[in-house]
C-alpha cells in the first residue's frame, strides 16, 4: 500500500522518515510534533511493516503532515529503512522512530547548520513510557565538539538525533542483517566515511527508553564492534586507549546482560593485539575484570 502526494515542487533540503509497525499508541505523537516543524522544504514518509492494530488509519488522519506513505511486509527495521532512504527526495535525511519525536524547533536549527556538512548531529532526551524525562543522551564529544570514544559508549551519537547527507547515507545503507544494531554499525561506519561533521549542542528529539534492545541476552553491540575491527583499531591510536578497551572488554565478558556475545567478546580480546596484557598471570588478568 502506497499514498500520498508530494505537496512541494521545489528541492526539498530534509527528509524526515519514520518507520514503525503496529505502533498506533505512540505514532500520533512523533507525527504531531513533526506538524509542528515542518515547514514546505521538509518533507515526511512514514514506512510501516504491514500494521494490523489501527496504525494505517492514524496515518490517514494525518495525511495533510505525511508527503509518502508506504504499508507493506518487511524483514526488520532497517529493511524498512533502506526503503525509506529510497524514497527521500531531501538532500539530507532524519531517521525518527515510532517512540520518538522533536523538539519544538529542532527543524528550524537544523536547517540552520546543515552547510557545507556530511552529518549533523545533537542530543536525545530519553523518556519513560509517560514521557517523564529520564536522562540526556549526548554524543562522544570533547569540549571542541570532536567525536572519540567510539566503542566503550556503545552507541557514541544517538541516531534519533542525527541527520545525514542523503547521498551519504544511501551509499553506506544499513545492514539489514541486524535485529536491534544496525543503527550503531551505520554510526560507525558513517564516521569511517567521513568527518566532515557538525556537533549542534541543544536538545532535538525525545524517545522512549526500553525496547528490545534494552533486554538481556540479545545484545549485537560487540558484533558490530567485531565487524567493524580493522577501522575501529585505527581510533584506539594509543596504548593507553587499546588498554582501556581491553579492560572494559574484560568486564563486559561478566557482564549478563551481554551472555550472548561472549565468544565475540574473547575475539575482540584476541584481535586488539595486546601481548602485554594478553600474556599476563590469570590472577592479574582477573582482577582487571574487577575495575
Amino acid at each position: 500500500m502506497h499514498f500520498g502526494t508530494r505537496k512541494y515542487s521545489g528541492v526539498k533540503q530534509l527528509t524526515i522518515v519514520t518507520v514503525c509497525r503496529n505502533a498506533a499508541g505512540t505514532l500520533p505523537r512523533t507525527i504531531m510534533s513533526v506538524a509542528q516543524n515542518k515547514p514546505d522544504t521538509v518533507e515526511y514518509i512514514i514506512v510501516d511493516g504491514a500494521s494490523t492494530d489501527g496504525t494505517i488509519d492514524e496515518v490517514s488522519k494525518n495525511m495533510a503532515t505525511v508527503d509518502m506513505f508506504v504499508s507493506e511486509p518487511d524483514t526488520g527495521i532497517y529493511d524498512a529503512m533502506n526503503k525509506g532512504l529510497a524514497l527521500a527526495t531531501g538532500q539530507f535525511v532524519w531517521f525518527l522512530n515510532a517512540d520518538d519525536w522533536l523538539s519544538h524547533d529542532a527543524v528550524s536549527h537544523v536547517l540552520a547548520n546543515l552547510q557545507d556538512v556530511d552529518y549533523l548531529f545533537g542530543i536525545a532526551v530519553t523518556c519513560s513510557v509517560d514521557e517523564a524525562v529520564q536522562d540526556l543522551f549526548k554524543p562522544a564529544v570533547d569540549k571542541e565538539g570532536h567525536l572519540g570514544d567510539l566503542v566503550t559508549r556503545g552507541m557514541f551519537v544517538p541516531h534519533p538525533a542525527t541527520i545525514v547527507s542523503t547521498k551519504l547515507a544511501r551509499s553506506l545503507g544499513f545492514d539489514s542483517e541486524y535485529r536491534i544494531a544496525g543503527d550503531y554499525d551505520f554510526m560507525i561506519r558513517l564516521y569511517a566515511a567521513s568527518r566532515n561533521y557538525t556537533y549542534l549542542p541543544r536538545v532535538l528529539t525525545y524517545f522512549r527508553s526500553g525496547g528490545v534492545s534494552g533486554r538481556p541476552g540479545i545484545s549485537e553491540l560487540f558484533k558490530v564492534q567485531d565487524r567493524n575491527l580493522a577501522f575501529l583499531k585505527t581510533t584506539l591510536d594509543s596504548a593507553e586507549k587499546r588498554r582501556r578497551y581491553y579492560k572494559y572488554l574484560l568486564v563486559q565478558e561478566q557482564n549478563d546482560f551481554y551472555r550472548s556475545e561472549v565468544e565475540t567478546i574473547r575475539r575482540l580480546q584476541k584481535g586488539i593485539q595486546l601481548p602485554a596484557l594478553t600474556k599476563i598471570p590469570l590472577l592479574i588478568k582477573r582482577a582487571l575484570k574487577l575495575l
